[in-house]
């Protein structure tokens, strides 16, 4: 494993991106653990029923535990297919729109059914400490490292996954609720490999 450097090691979650990774780093920089799409795909066969869907919105929204947590049934709009999350971290709670897609609308729909959740009900009542659990023993079955096996993974681990399917930076800060567009140019150390071919039909 390549050695972090001082500035990563007090940053929590910050690690060199491992030679067999199909994502490289610009420069010098410092990428934050991440899943891949594929081990993601892991991740979610080893659970399933409500821990998957929480699995699945940490992966398709990017929320971090506690917002996810917070999620009541009326934050749910399944007209507009969007989620209004509390950014929990400010001073000043702040509200924003998170969009899902139809899916997982479908999936919350008919968990919610089940489970009998409505209104004000939470969508995850489960403790922190449960679905800190959830994480580390799904990823243990899917052979994931200990070091990359936390929730706040699937946070980053969607952000890269934007940054590489083309999303703008100032849409990316505000789905991830950002206070500031210089956290998430942090996300723009990724280039995908294929992008060469990019590169290559460039007339010089």
């Amino acid at each position: 494993m390549i050695a972090r450097t001082a500035e990563a090691k007090r940053i929590p979650g910050l690690a060199r991106v491992p030679r067999d990774r199909d994502l490289v780093t610009l420069g010098d920089g410092e990428l934050p653990a991440y899943f891949t799409r594929e081990e993601v795909e892991r991740i979610l066969g080893e659970v399933e029923g409500r821990d998957r869907l929480f699995l699945s919105l940490l992966w398709q929204t990017g929320l971090r535990v506690s917002e996810a947590l917070a999620l009541e049934i009326k934050d749910v709009d399944f007209y507009s297919k969007t989620l209004k999350v509390r950014s929990l971290k400010k001073q000043r709670p702040e509200v924003r729109v998170v969009p899902i897609n139809g899916h997982l609308v479908g999936t919350l729909g008919s968990y919610l059914a089940q489970e009998g959740l409505r209104g004000k009900d939470r969508l995850f009542p489960i403790t922190r400490q449960r679905a800190f659990q959830v994480v580390s023993e799904a990823c243990s079955r899917a052979g994931i490292d200990r070091d990359r096996s936390h929730p706040h993974t699937f946070r980053h681990s969607f952000a890269i996954h934007c940054v590489l399917s083309g999303v703008p930076l100032p849409v990316l800060k505000k789905w991830l609720g950002h206070s500031s567009i210089s956290r998430t140019m942090i996300y723009c150390q990724v280039l995908a490999r294929n992008t060469r071919v990019f590169y290559e039909a460039i007339n010089f």
